[in-house]
């Protein structure tokens, strides 16, 4: 015992290279061999991370255990404990590379749900103290496969308990290029003010119309809908991202948002007067009904929410995602400290939604995309102080956490070109501030691309501007919105391998952070929502791969029908997908049904008519009352069907009765074209009728805004006489005066009190049947 006390005090006296050295002791006549001292030993990880350089390697057995792990590593002692191997190579240089030679020497495949589910058990934790606390950056294994030639594997990091999300974008901020149903209804005859440079109408420009509270209900119930989370449920995703404005959980704020004075606006702020009208269109408790909402739903199939800030007062960006599209460099006015104070309430607001569902609230982002998207050496756009949004954030955070727990997390996100800067100052702490998480979004904002490698390529800068983000800062991060665009094609399908590239960019966004959320759930261009969709450019999303392998999903992912990958041959077989050839000829079919119904519909409609207008009308009118069910055809693809399938039942009806040729094609080409006009009529009389409306409702309008004015003419008048009057009776002698310095005040002659009674009368009347037109 004395040799073996001596020894552990010769090793903390004695620098590495001779603690390396082996020693032999003798002890009670024996020989005891000790083993070279490594330069990283702990038993426990919180001594083993104090030490420079040294990370903890630990093996995670789940509920169900890890069968495979035993005959890869033994009894673990060769991939666990306290190691100086570097973090970020350790699952593939010192796991995932022996373990699949071994287990190919096995006869086993690597690329098989068992093989990837058993590295997902190895789990490894580097950190430092900063000051009285540990900084742990906790990570898992990965064993992931190239979808694109060479189809290589490779073992590599990635988050312990990883985000898999998605956003469900545009419901209470719509924004025009996403399309969701019921938006066209929604800003239908909307006027586009000069100051959005011909850009589509915003939500702002809607709540200039008198019915615009009952369209936003319309266009949000229609679009909350429980099977969309059962869509995201299956294929995987755990949590939901929903962007809010400053609208859904605030009412009214007179004089908000307000203008910086700033000799970028020497004119007055050409927008505010459009975005103090976002809160008129409904009372915060209508949108607060249908947030919760969404929670129940998430709730109920196992998902969490993460609520975004996405939309600021006076907007912290031009774009249309602030509720009110603003052109130009300087087409945002957020930094003001009233419109900064609306912010906070509204962020407040959030946080008394957010405590309210509990665990079923994953956290809050406190402000979506910042202006300034180049970066801090940017001289082609304008961007938000830095210093002053840090401030923000700070207001915003102690707002949060009145009522919410210091562990619930608070993101903020920002351009990877402003991560440096966050870096740099790190200016938020645990004690202080409580869990503070990052985020960035990437996006492909250069030139379509459709080649696989360039695509990757375009994202290397902020990449590497994450992973030093990460892996240097105490934050942990993560890409909060993400999408598939920038690959298309003008001309229809791009061949672009979209299911390649998801495998690949999702998990280096999972290698460093706590993973990645897709923008959006739905869209109307399918790579603007793949996971409503399934599939873009006729190929399936294979998301339930595409997602890393994990021991709590193993068991379930199992039970699913994914694609086997045969021995031998590519990865990901092209078998899987629907090729170009298979789409154009599932879409002739589906044209192809649609045709024959319409041609059926003619036919038992007029199929009897020998005038070939007679037919037309019968026809038509029995094919207008049955299009309801053809609802996601588009207007030019009914009024071609239609014309169509009205020429062609007119021939077939002539060849029938044994007509000659020539008559047979001059009264299908008649029938055919009286279709058309009929077609294009009821469409034109549709259109007068919105047209009419929409007139009678401007009408109404300006009646009611005349009226109001000459109802404040008249009382300005009446005011004036009253004043006047007045001014009689104050000269009258007892009257009040200064100058002789009484105190007893003028009693009013009835005749005055029944002045202003009338006045009184006259004015609330008027202005309550004024008001009442206006609402109407």
């Amino acid at each position: 015992r004395t040799h073996f006390a001596s020894l552990r005090e010769l090793r903390a006296s004695m620098d590495c290279q001779l603690c390396m050295a082996r020693v032999v002791l003798a002890c009670c006549g024996a020989l005891v061999f000790v083993q070279p001292a490594r330069a990283c030993w702990a038993t426990q990880e919180d001594k083993c991370i104090e030490q420079p350089g040294c990370s903890w390697f630990t093996i995670n057995w789940g509920a169900h255990g890890c069968p495979l792990c035993g005959k890869l590593f033994g009894d673990q002692g060769t991939v666990t404990g306290c190691r100086d191997w570097n973090y970020f190579s350790f699952c593939n240089a010192q796991l995932a590379s022996p373990a699949a030679a071994k287990y190919k020497a096995m006869g086993g495949d690597v690329t098989s749900a068992e093989f990837r589910e058993a590295i997902s058990h190895y789990e490894l934790t580097y950190g430092w103290r900063d000051g009285s606390q540990f900084v742990k950056k906790q990570a898992a294994c990965n064993y992931w496969c190239d979808m694109s030639p060479p189809y290589s594997c490779q073992g590599q990091v990635r988050a312990r308990n990883e985000i898999r999300g998605v956003n469900y974008g545009s419901r209470f901020v719509p924004e025009s290029y996403l399309h969701l149903p019921k938006y066209h209804d929604l800003v239908a005859c909307v006027w586009i003010p000069p100051q959005t440079d011909g850009f589509e109408p915003s939500l702002c420009d809607v709540a200039s119309y008198p019915n615009a509270g009952d369209r936003m209900k319309e266009y949000m119930d229609t679009n909350i809908k429980l099977e969309h989370f059962h869509k995201m449920r299956d294929n995987g995703f755990d949590t939901i991202r929903l962007p809010l404005g400053y609208w859904n959980l605030v009412d009214d704020d007179v004089g908000v948002p307000d203008c910086p004075q700033s000799q970028n606006y020497p004119d007055g702020c050409p927008n505010s007067w459009r975005q103090r009208k976002l809160t008129s269109i409904l009372p915060a408790k209508e949108y607060t009904t249908r947030i919760d909402r969404i929670f129940n739903f998430s709730q109920r199939n196992g998902m969490k929410v993460m609520l975004d800030f996405h939309s600021a007062p006076g907007g912290q960006t031009p774009n249309c995602n602030t509720g009110c599209a603003m052109a130009g460099d300087f087409g945002f006015y957020f930094d003001t400290k009233s419109n900064k104070d609306v912010a906070v309430r509204a962020i407040e607001a959030m946080a008394v939604i957010c405590k309210r569902w509990g665990e079923a609230c994953w956290g809050m982002e406190l402000l979506n995309e910042p202006a300034g998207i180049g970066g801090p050496d940017a001289t082609w756009e304008a961007h938000l102080d830095r210093w002053n949004l840090k401030a923000f954030y700070e207001q915003a955070i102690w707002a949060s956490r009145k009522h919410l727990p210091k562990e619930k997390p608070l993101v903020i996100n920002e351009w990877a070109c402003w991560l440096p800067w966050w870096q740099q100052y790190q200016p938020f702490n645990f004690q202080q501030h409580g869990r503070i998480v990052f985020s960035t979004h990437l996006y492909h904002i250069h030139k379509s691309v459709v080649d696989q490698t360039i695509s990757r390529a375009a994202f290397k800068d902020d990449l590497d501007r994450i992973a030093k983000f990460y892996w240097g800062t105490k934050y942990d991060f993560m890409i909060s919105e993400y999408s598939l665009s920038g690959h298309d094609s003008a001309c229809g399908a791009s061949g672009f391998d979209y299911s390649s590239f998801l495998n690949w960019f999702v998990n280096q966004c999972n290698q460093h952070g706590l993973g990645s959320m897709l923008w959006n759930f739905d869209g109307h261009a399918d790579f603007w929502g793949p996971v409503k969709h399934s599939e873009i450019d006729g190929k399936a999303i294979p998301w339930q791969w595409i997602f890393p392998q994990t021991p709590r999903s193993h068991v379930v992912r199992a039970q699913s029908h994914s694609p086997t990958w045969p021995k031998d041959q590519a990865i990901w077989p092209t078998q899987c997908f629907e090729s170009p050839t298979d789409k154009r000829n599932r879409k002739h079919v589906a044209k192809q049904q649609f045709f024959d119904q319409m041609s059926g519909i003619a036919r038992s409609a007029a199929g009897g008519i020998a005038e070939p207008e007679a037919f037309a009308n019968a026809a038509v009118g029995a094919i207008q009352e049955a299009t309801t069910q053809w609802g996601h055809w588009e207007p030019r693809q009914l009024f071609s069907g239609v014309c169509f399938a009205v020429g062609s039942v007119k021939a077939q009806q002539l060849t029938s009765w044994g007509k000659p040729p020539q008559q047979v094609a001059a009264a299908s080409v008649n029938a055919t074209y009286h279709a058309l006009v009929l077609l294009r009529a009821a469409q034109q009389k549709e259109e007068r009728k919105q047209t009419d409306e929409e007139l009678k409702q401007m009408k109404l309008k300006e009646e009611a805004l005349q009226e109001r004015k000459q109802v404040q003419q008249d009382w300005k008048l009446k005011r004036r006489q009253l004043h006047h009057e007045l001014e009689k009776v104050g000269k009258e002698p007892g009257s009040h005066s200064k100058e002789q310095g009484t105190e007893n005040e003028v009693k009013m002659p009835d005749d005055y009190r029944e002045v202003f009674r009338q006045l009184k009368t006259f004015y609330s009347r008027n202005l309550l049947h004024t008001r009442h037109n206006i609402a109407y």
